[in-house]
């Protein structure tokens, strides 16, 4: 009787300081202007933002959503900065250092997902770490304006460590499309249609998955049908940090045939500007 009275107490406590806890969140609402953050971490307590946008229906050229980007000057890979981003009905995460192959960055930034989110976005992001000595972040959440894409041609940056990411919504007299894209700089790329889902693959370690995709280094071009996607389609571009994957004689096994044990290399910053557009499909 003694223990199950114990257990009793001990929920209760829990459930008030849960509801407590909840009353203490102070949600940051995010209208036009990016909302910056210094912090620091160890391994004695994690650290919490909270954030609330507006979005309209996923489908009007009126969509906006957040993008995530976050920063660590001495964080470690023996004991990286985990930032996990929870929205209403899913969760994505990443480490600081962020880790492609054999190279590591200092900062990385993600678009997030606003499908099946309602009328509000809920945000919370956390900040951990396991190292008992402090540990530096920046945190910077902003707006993304275009991420619907229509048929007027858009610029764009994308790299290693910052993907960029579109949709697109097939009219009901459109059968066909061709997505192009072009760019000065020759560095290596990818092009992914995906089925507009959360969350996104936007990294080169997943962005092949269940996806139409094209490597590119000046163009790419890729024609999607509605029936094919007829939801619509995402359109994702990331940035290879190397230029390996657009080698002919280069196969995708063999990044991870590589032994990746000593990560040494910093990653290079290869900023891709590049344009991309829509154009309609002749018969």
């Amino acid at each position: 009787m003694c223990q199950h009275g114990t257990w009793l107490l001990i929920l209760s406590i829990f459930m008030i300081g849960s509801s407590l806890a909840d009353q203490r969140r102070q949600y940051h609402q995010l209208q036009t202007a990016a909302l910056h953050y210094n912090g620091n971490v160890t391994n004695m307590a994690s650290k919490f933002y909270y954030f609330r946008h507006n979005i309209t229906s996923p489908w009007t050229n009126q969509i906006r959503t957040l993008r995530v980007t976050t920063t660590s000057e001495n964080a470690i890979s023996r004991y990286p900065i985990l930032v996990v981003v929870r929205q209403n009905r899913f969760a994505t995460s990443w480490q600081l250092p962020l880790t492609i192959g054999r190279h590591y960055s200092n900062s990385t930034s993600r678009i997030l997902c606003p499908f099946n989110q309602g009328e509000v976005m809920n945000v919370v992001i956390e900040f951990s770490t396991f190292s008992d000595t402090i540990v530096y972040y920046n945190l910077t959440v902003d707006i993304v304006e275009n991420f619907f894409l229509g048929h007027v041609q858009q610029n764009f940056i994308a790299s290693p460590t910052s993907p960029m990411i579109f949709a697109y919504k097939f009219q009901p007299n459109i059968e066909a499309i061709i997505l192009s894209l072009s760019s000065k700089n020759s560095s290596c790329a990818i092009v992914s249609v995906q089925e507009p889902e959360c969350p996104f693959l936007d990294q080169v370690s997943n962005i092949r998955y269940k996806s139409q995709f094209q490597t590119m280094t000046k163009s790419s071009s890729i024609s999607v049908l509605s029936k094919d996607y007829p939801k619509g389609f995402l359109a994702v571009v990331a940035v290879y940090p190397t230029d390996q994957e657009c080698q002919e004689d280069y196969t995708y096994t063999q990044k991870f045939l590589t032994n990746i044990t000593n990560i040494t290399e910093h990653m290079p910053i290869t900023k891709k500007r590049i344009t991309i557009s829509i154009a309609l499909s002749l018969p």
